[in-house]
Formats: C-alpha cells, sequence, structure tokens
C-alpha cells in the first residue's frame, strides 16, 4: 500500500525512550520530572465540581453551530475582558485541531509558516499532516531572558510563507515577546500579508514564577496591523484536558478579519467537532478557573523556589522564565542532553527531557516540569542536582 507521504513519520524509539521502557519493565522506580498532565498529578476541577458543571446539560435536541453555542463564545469573550467580540471566536476541539483548521485556512500546500526555535515539537507534526512546511525561526537567551531574532525570521520569510506562529509563553522556554517585539513582527507581517497565530494556551501563567517587565505583552488579542489568530483551551485554563475544548480569537484589519471568518465557518461547520455538553458547560467551567489557577500557581511557585534553591551556587544555571509549566536548566557540556538524560536516569533515577527534543541550539540544556507533585519535585531536582554537580567535579 502506498501510503501518503506526509503520514511517514519516524517510529523508532530514540534512546531514552528505550531506557525508559526497559526501567519500567525492571520495576525500578524513578522519579519522573516531565509530567504534562494535570490531571495525573492532582491539578484541575474536582469530580464533583466537573460533574456539577456537565449534569446541568439536558437537551437532547442537536442544534449544530458551526463556530459553537453563542452562550459558550459569549463566555469566552467575558473571560478576556471583552478583547474580543463573541462572533470573532470559534470553538474547536484543541488547540491542534484549530492550528489545523488555520493551516487549511491559510496555506496551499507546499507553502510554509514560520515557528519559533527552540519549540513544541508538535508543530512539525501539525503542518506535515495539512501539507504544510514548518521553516524555523530563532530565538535566542541573552542578558538574562529570550530574545525573538528579529533579522532571523525576516531572513526565513519566502514568497511561500503564509504565516508566523508565537507561542507566547514559549513552550518549553516559557518566553513572551515585549512591546516592541510584537510591533515589528506585526508589522512585518503585514508589510508581506502574513497572518500572525498566536499560541496562548499558556497565558494564565505569566509572571507566575518570575516578574514580567512592563514592557512585555500579556496577550496579543486587540492587535490591529495584521490578520491575527489567538488560541486558547480549556486544557490550561481550567486543567481539564479530557474535555477537549479549544477557540481561536480573530483579530485585525476588519477588511482581513470578516472574509477569514466566513472562511473559517465553512471549515468549522465541516467537522462540527466539539461536543454540545462540553459547550454548554463551557460558562461554568469557565467559572471554576481561578480557583484552579490559584492551585496550579501555588505548585509552580513552589516547584521554581525548589529549583532555585537547589541549584544556587552550583554549576546549574535557571533560565528565566516569563510563565509555562516548564523549567529549562542549563548544564556545562561535560555531557550532551542525551547523554546528561540517560545518565540521570541511570544513576540519579531522575528522568529529564534533553534539550533536543526542542531543538535547542546547543546540547546543554535539559527540561523539568513544574506541575510535578512538589515532594516528587523537590526529591528529583535534589538527585538530579548531585548528580550533575558530582559529574562536573569528575569531568
Amino acid at each position: 500500500m502506498n501510503f501518503a507521504a506526509r503520514s511517514t513519520f519516524s517510529q523508532a524509539p530514540n534512546a531514552l525512550s528505550v531506557a525508559v521502557a526497559a526501567r519500567r519493565a525492571s520495576g525500578r522506580s524513578f522519579v519522573d520530572l516531565t509530567g504534562s498532565n494535570p490531571t495525573a498529578v492532582g491539578l484541575g476541577p474536582s469530580r464533583p465540581q466537573l460533574s456539577s458543571a456537565l449534569n446541568e446539560f439536558s437537551n437532547s435536541q442537536y442544534v449544530p453551530q458551526p463556530f459553537g453555542l453563542a452562550t459558550a463564545r459569549e463566555a469566552i469573550a467575558r473571560w478576556h475582558r471583552g478583547a474580543v467580540h463573541p462572533d470573532n471566536v470559534v470553538l474547536a476541539a484543541s488547540t491542534s485541531e484549530a492550528y489545523s483548521w488555520l493551516f487549511k485556512l491559510l496555506c496551499n500546500p507546499g507553502e510554509q509558516v514560520l515557528v519559533p526555535q527552540p519549540g513544541y515539537p508538535l508543530l512539525d507534526f501539525l503542518t506535515t499532516l495539512d501539507g504544510v512546511q514548518a521553516r524555523p525561526y530563532a530565538t535566542h537567551y541573552a542578558a538574562g531572558r529570550w530574545q525573538l531574532d528579529i533579522d532571523n525570521l525576516k531572513a526565513a520569510t519566502s514568497a511561500r510563507t503564509k504565516a508566523v506562529v508565537i507561542i507566547a509563553p514559549g513552550n518549553p522556554t516559557g518566553a513572551i515577546l515585549t512591546e516592541a517585539e510584537l510591533e515589528i513582527v506585526a508589522q512585518w507581517c503585514s508589510s508581506r500579508r502574513l497572518a500572525l497565530i498566536v499560541d496562548e494556551v499558556f497565558a494564565d501563567t505569566i509572571g507566575v514564577v518570575a516578574p514580567v517587565t512592563a514592557a512585555c505583552v500579556r496577550s496579543a488579542l486587540g492587535l490591529r496591523q495584521c490578520l491575527t489568530f489567538v488560541l486558547r483551551g480549556l486544557s490550561k485554563t481550567v486543567l481539564t484536558p479530557q474535555l477537549k475544548l479549544a477557540w481561536i480569537a480573530c483579530c485585525g484589519p476588519p477588511p482581513l478579519v470578516r472574509p477569514a471568518l466566513d472562511r473559517l465557518e465553512l471549515i468549522a461547520d465541516t467537522y462540527l467537532s466539539v461536543a454540545m455538553p462540553v459547550q454548554s458547560a463551557l460558562p461554568r467551567l469557565l467559572a471554576m478557573a481561578p480557583i484552579v489557577l490559584t492551585g496550579l500557581h501555588q505548585r509552580l511557585r513552589q516547584n521554581w523556589a525548589t529549583v532555585q534553591r537547589s541549584t544556587a551556587n552550583s554549576a546549574i544555571g535557571v533560565l528565566h522564565s516569563d510563565g509555562g509549566w516548564s523549567a529549562v536548566l542549563r548544564f556545562p557540556a561535560t555531557l550532551t542532553d542525551e547523554a546528561l538524560a540517560m545518565a540521570a536516569l541511570q544513576f540519579a533515577d531522575v528522568l529529564v527531557q534533553p534539550g533536543y527534543f526542542y531543538d535547542f541550539a546547543d546540547a546543554s540544556h535539559i527540561v523539568v516540569s513544574l506541575i510535578t507533585p512538589p515532594d516528587d519535585f523537590a526529591r528529583g531536582i535534589a538527585q538530579l542536582t548531585t548528580y550533575i554537580c558530582g559529574a562536573c567535579e569528575l569531568s
């Protein structure tokens, strides 16, 4: 059978995955500092809270609406404090689906979108599955923060480029843009007739673990220079990835916004993928968000303080983060990131992610999850720090 090239991905596990599988098969325990599922680490609404929100749905009649229920879109507009009109909100089953719809809207097969590097590898899969090429642009860590390489972004733009993707806060970097950076990107998009896709799924964590400067932008909603799509979802805002609801908020020049929404309506109507019960429950779910996020923020702060304290006066550096659920650690280049991750599992009983998973420019970074249960996190970071510092002394 000749399957489509877009569905051809390497099925071979990497060395770390093989080592983790062998470790689990042997029954030897380890501290996992890579978790990304809030429901697996004691975060999110309680079962009674979710049942209460969902059980109020009693309408057995299905009335499909391409953009989603008006009550749901109005609740989203209120959540964004009026920064977007309900008519400019489109519901999807996930941010992955939202990306896919936007790629269908903006790109013909073989055209390009620019994506940040380091960045989340999911975008490579999403673009490939829609027949689109992901072309990276660079961000660099300098002067205590991640900075967008504007010249590199402009150089990466070609005649086939249709959109620029910004993830703010970045995953895993936690970076957000300054007003000056966003202004330059928006003007560049406008001048080159590019759309701007801003993934703000982690926006509710901006400034939680470390202060951000007044010059930083917390949201691109309301941007007027270029056609802009802002992505959010319940998986990070209410910590309910199992409910499968996300949204696209569209803003920009009215002559571009209206035809974009008209085309998105046809795309959304073709799929109609968001279940009615979760749409109906969305106002009640968003009402839970402040309490749910309080618990998340407490954990992020506690674990951030732990990693700062544990690595103080050591060879390990913790890179500044404006938001998100991850901490990026920089270590002396005595080992590669993959070799360190393998050794940490074998000798320190700790699982971390090597930076190459996210295409860091060099092999001296690892990533740990700040949503790990605090006791596990403290134990894992202590074991990891002891191992890395010992390895540095021996080198």
